[in-house]
């Protein structure tokens, strides 16, 4: 496991280092330790070439450390093909030119490139500050613009701490699907993986052609884990998820359930707003279909709204490699929800589908017994849940005109698939 220099504005323990360099012989370079050696990083003295500037001798040194350092098991934090296009200075401030290479670095192996080339340069007389560039801007992962001593700081993670990959997912600009990033980070042992999780989506991507699922206001309360479940308690801000279009709940939902089934053990997940409990405590399991995965198909469905006057359309995502026709596959998505388990289901899930028929201006459907007595049962709420079904079933190409529906073989009713509750 390697040791890792991370670049925090808040931390625990902050190196401490001298301001300056063996001016005119030797420059002191910091590179990074082998595993066991106790510490993350240490330092060599490179020398100087007659002439050249300290900075540039320093850099050149840290992407190709000397026999001294190698001797000793060190190496460079930069990675293979990163070169030093040049070293200017601003007043205090040393502005250090990498190659273009330098932007393939990410995560846990960005933070401690940037530690090193920070420390390495603030050995600089009267260098106080940093900033590294490619191509005259910064990294667009990097920790901040510029940085001083006060924002390098020595994480140690030792018998205490390990570097964990997190797969994470956003929405895609280009397929509009959810889309995977993978990312490193250090973490204490005993923490909980699923906070860190939460906690990067919130973040957002560090790639590009890649959106946010989650507001950045949002504050994750709470966490509580056991038996492949996971407790997440938000702030109030989740209200800008569930009072939001259902498109995009639907994304940050299946989001937040897809990078937790990738990077722990949890399989299904519980969501609460300030300690009230949301989606009527059900939880929430993986959403396949998502992201690329053969034999699903896209798809338009409707879905009753937050605020509960209307139904909306969604994009869903549909196996249609099974036996099953579209018209079937259709309704059984509104039963199923967004996991294919019930969660958030636009339909009673306590019963089943008989048989659909449909023809040129109508569609038939037959439902077991009991879809009648919860239709009823759930006043408006089952006028919307027939309002979904109808538009869905007609924005695909079936019942153009209206859906019959029976219930064990008898007539229940027929709603109109130009239900005055959608809203288009």
């Amino acid at each position: 496991m390697r040791r890792t220099v991370c670049l925090l504005l808040a931390a625990a323990l902050i190196l401490g280092f001298a301001a300056g360099c063996r001016t005119g012989e030797t420059v002191t370079v910091w590179l990074l330790a082998p595993e066991g050696s106790g510490s993350g990083v240490r330092s060599v003295e490179a020398p100087v070439p007659e002439g050249e500037d300290a900075g540039l001798a320093a850099m050149r040194a840290l992407i190709d450390p000397p026999d001294s350092a190698a001797a000793s098991g060190l190496e460079s934090p930069l990675a293979e093909g990163v070169e030093c296009v040049g070293v200017e200075y601003a007043g205090g401030t040393a502005i250090v030119s990498l190659s273009e290479e330098y932007l393939r670095m990410s995560g846990y192996e960005l933070s401690e490139a940037e530690g090193c080339v920070a420390l390495t340069m603030l050995e600089i007389p009267r260098v106080s500050s940093v900033r590294i560039l490619v191509g005259g801007s910064p990294h667009p992962e990097g920790a901040q613009d510029v940085l001083s001593a006060s924002d390098v700081t020595y994480e140690n993670p030792g018998e205490g701490s390990f570097e964990r990959e997190l797969t994470l997912y956003f929405r895609s600009d280009s397929t509009g699907r959810l889309s995977a990033e993978t990312r490193g980070i250090v973490m204490p042992e005993g923490e909980s993986v699923e906070r860190y999780v939460i906690e990067e989506l919130i973040k957002g991507p560090t790639q590009d052609g890649l959106q946010p699922v989650l507001p950045d206001t949002l504050e994750l309360l709470e966490v509580d884990s056991a038996d492949s479940v996971c407790l997440l308690d938000f702030s109030g801000d989740f209200d800008e998820i569930t009072e939001g279009s259902r498109s995009d709940e639907m994304f940050a939902l299946a989001a937040i359930a897809n990078s937790l089934a990738a990077s722990s053990s949890v399989k299904t997940v519980l969501f609460a707003e300030e300690g009230v409990a949301l989606y009527g405590g059900a939880a929430l399991g993986e959403c396949r279909g998502e992201y690329g995965d053969s034999g699903y198909a896209e798809f338009t469905v409707y879905l009753p709204s937050n605020d509960g006057t209307h139904v909306e359309p969604v994009r869903a995502m549909l196996d249609v490699s099974g036996a099953y026709g579209l018209d079937r596959l259709l309704v059984e998505y509104l039963m199923g929800g967004l996991d294919g388990a019930g969660f958030d289901s636009a339909l009673p899930t306590e019963t089943r589908v008989e048989r659909i028929r449909s023809n040129s201006t109508r569609c038939i459907i037959n439902f077991a017994d009991g879809f009648d007595d919860s239709i009823n049962s759930a006043g408006d709420a089952g006028r919307l849940m027939l309002a979904a079904l109808a538009q869905t079933l007609s924005a695909n190409g079936y019942g153009t005109s209206e859906i019959e529906i029976l219930v064990d073989g008898e007539p229940f009713t027929v709603v109109s698939a130009s239900s005055e509750e959608t809203e288009r």
